[in-house]
Formats: C-alpha cells, sequence, structure tokens
C-alpha cells in the first residue's frame, strides 16, 4: 500500500544512461516468488538491479533469495556509507546483482554512487566525468569516522545548503541540484567550508 516511485525513478535513470532497463514490477514479500523472478531476470538481463527487501526485518528476503540460486555469492551486505546501508552486492552465474534499499532517497543516491558504476565496470564502459562546482558551505554538517556520507545540496548563488532528511524523504530529490561527498576519514564539516559539490541533475 505504499505508493513506487524506485522502479520508474530507476528506470528511467538508468534508460537515460544509454542502458535498456526492463521492469519486472513489484514483487510480494514471498522468498520463493523472489527467487522465481530473480532467476527469470538473471536469464533475460545482463546484470539485475532490485530495491527494498535488503535489510535486516523478518520479511527481507533478499540475500535469501539469491543465495538459493546456483553460483550465487554475496560479496557484500551493508555499505559503511549513509545512506544506502544495507545495500546487497553479489554475483550469480557471474552476472552482477545490486541489492538497494527500499527508502527512496537511499534508492536514487546509492543508484547513482555504486550502482551506475559498477554497471559501467561489467559493461566494459567509462562512466562520464562528474560535474563539479566550489561552493561554501551554509551550515556545519557531521559525518562519522570510518562513514562515506552523502549530503543532497542545494546551490544559490555560490553556497551550498544541506538538506537533511531521513532516507524515505523523496522530496529531497526534486529539491536537491547535487551531491556532497564526506569521506571516511572526516568527522564532519564546518559552516563556511569551501565544499566541491557534484551536480545531480
Amino acid at each position: 500500500q505504499i505508493r513506487d516511485s524506485n522502479s520508474p525513478y530507476l528506470t528511467a535513470y538508468l534508460a537515460s544512461r544509454g542502458l535498456a532497463p526492463m521492469n519486472y514490477g513489484i514483487i510480494r514479500d514471498d522468498e520463493t516468488l523472489l527467487t522465481e523472478v530473480l532467476a527469470h531476470s538473471l536469464q533475460e538481463c545482463d546484470a539485475v538491479v532490485l530495491s527494498g527487501g535488503s535489510s535486516a526485518g523478518a520479511l527481507d528476503f533478499t540475500v535469501k533469495a539469491i543465495l538459493r540460486l546456483p553460483a550465487a555469492e554475496v560479496l557484500a551486505h551493508g555499505l559503511a556509507v549513509k545512506p544506502g546501508k544495507p545495500t546487497i552486492l553479489a554475483t550469480v552465474g557471474g552476472k552482477l546483482v545490486v541489492g538497494l534499499p527500499g527508502h527512496p532517497l537511499s534508492c536514487a543516491i546509492v543508484a547513482h554512487k555504486v550502482a551506475w558504476p559498477l554497471l559501467c565496470r561489467v559493461a566494459g564502459v567509462i562512466p562520464p566525468r562528474t560535474w563539479e562546482v566550489t561552493a561554501a558551505l551554509s551550515r556545519a554538517v557531521a559525518s562519522v569516522p570510518g562513514r562515506r556520507d552523502f549530503i543532497p545540496i542545494s546551490l544559490e548563488r555560490g553556497v551550498a545548503t544541506p538538506l537533511l532528511a531521513k532516507s524515505a524523504a523523496i522530496q529531497v530529490l526534486a529539491r536537491a541540484d547535487g551531491l556532497l561527498t564526506i569521506p571516511e576519514d572526516c568527522e564532519g564539516l564546518n559552516a563556511g567550508a569551501e565544499v566541491a559539490v557534484e551536480i545531480w541533475r
């Protein structure tokens, strides 16, 4: 009973980058059904990107479904990033499988920062260079050492304003002009700091 924004977003995002996505629709929380659809999609496609079911709840079956397939290997379940911690990286028969978080903001950011570069790599192409601008941070932003943070940013007249919100807040995508990456060895940034913002749109 939740409106699906991730499927149309991912379909449009990947198509705009020259891929040919096939949308297999919404799969209910059923491990056997998810395994069957995953196996079918892997037969038809060069890679699979899923959204949702990647956390550790009672109805989060993505990892279990992947591991039920022959020649499956889960390379990582959980990344030291925010948003996007429950991301899954796996291979099945040598094909890439990326399990994105279900929350829309996490899904979109991890699709851009993790799934897209990996898809380029397995396709044997070099991702286009990103476009960055330098701006002054309007307010301090805290971070945690050992974790990479992706902060949506609104830009106006050389000022970068962090759009801090929960990972389910899809409206942030419409308001953001770019992304600020805070590396793992940084505890945060002070107000007024010059930062490089990757243009989002």
